[in-house]
């Protein structure tokens, strides 16, 4: 088997994959399905589920990023090379999971495809600093904020609520804010991870 192989079988990436399947799956059936939330001040928002799976998918990357053994960075390639190698290899079945979406609209897609890269540049940053097993953390609290704290106006009215600048994952898919604050926690995600890879963590 190729050193390629090796690698994806040791980082699980092939059950990876399949989660990232599972996803698809549920955005094709299920995307456009409009999910209640209580904001305060506001009232209730509806949320497509399409917006949600991002931060599972998010997840995912965060689990399969941690390395399989405390020796992995003991290899003679570039680490830096390597590194880009797994996150390339996590992010492609990630935003190929949202392509579904597609069958619910642009717009959808879009905002999903958006909220994958700002979450997943948020699991590359927590990777580096607290490691993959515990990178859910960051990005699971901000979503629950951001859905919770990040909209105002009143829905009652029959007005659309806005978003506050920071919270990328419920704006519109054309509004620019999310999308320029998607990117760049990509960019800095990113450079964290490549400079120096996960977090050593304890393993059982």
């Amino acid at each position: 088997m190729s050193i390629l192989g090796l690698m994806l079988r040791a980082t699980h990436w092939p059950l990876f994959a399949v989660g990232c399947l599972c996803l698809a799956s549920v955005n094709a059936f299920f995307g456009p399905e409009q999910l209640p939330v209580p904001v305060p001040n506001v009232g209730p928002i509806e949320i497509p589920l399409g917006l949600f799976s991002p931060l599972v998918m998010a997840c995912l990357i965060g689990i399969h990023l941690k390395p399989p053994t405390q020796l992995w960075d003991t290899s003679s390639r570039r680490h830096w090379l390597i590194r880009a190698g797994q996150a390339f290899a996590a992010f492609l079945p990630a935003l190929l999971a949202c392509t579904p979406l597609l069958l619910h609209g642009e717009q959808l897609w879009t905002a999903a495809v958006r909220n994958t890269i700002g979450l997943g540049g948020m699991i590359l940053l927590a990777t580096g600093v607290i490691g993959a097993t515990r990178s859910w953390m960051l990005p699971f609290p901000y979503v629950l904020a951001a859905l919770l704290l990040g909209s105002h106006g009143n829905t009652f009215v029959g007005g659309r609520p806005s978003h506050g600048w920071w919270a990328f994952v419920v704006q519109d898919a054309n509004d620019i804010r999310g999308v320029l604050l998607a990117g760049a926690l990509l960019s800095i995600g990113l450079t964290v991870f490549l400079r120096s890879g996960p977090r050593m963590e304890k393993h059982s």
